[in-house]
């Protein structure tokens, strides 16, 4: 399991765009569940169990 700190985004804005497609500490994690450029992209494209594995893989499901 992949684990990233909240304190590695403290100088990013903590959004859900962020987390799923800027954030460039999950960017190696994220592109084993998908790749996507926008919210509607990966929304329309994108199971939500496999966003969702993603979300629990880089530790950020206790926060959804």
């Amino acid at each position: 399991m992949f684990a990233v700190s909240l304190h590695d985004c403290l100088r990013c804005s903590l959004t859900v765009k962020h987390i799923l497609l800027e954030c460039c500490s999950l960017k190696h994690v994220r592109e084993n569940y998908f790749t996507c450029s926008s919210l509607k992209e990966l929304f329309e494209n994108v199971d939500a169990t496999t966003i969702m594995d993603f979300i629990k893989e880089v530790n950020f499901y206790h926060l959804v």
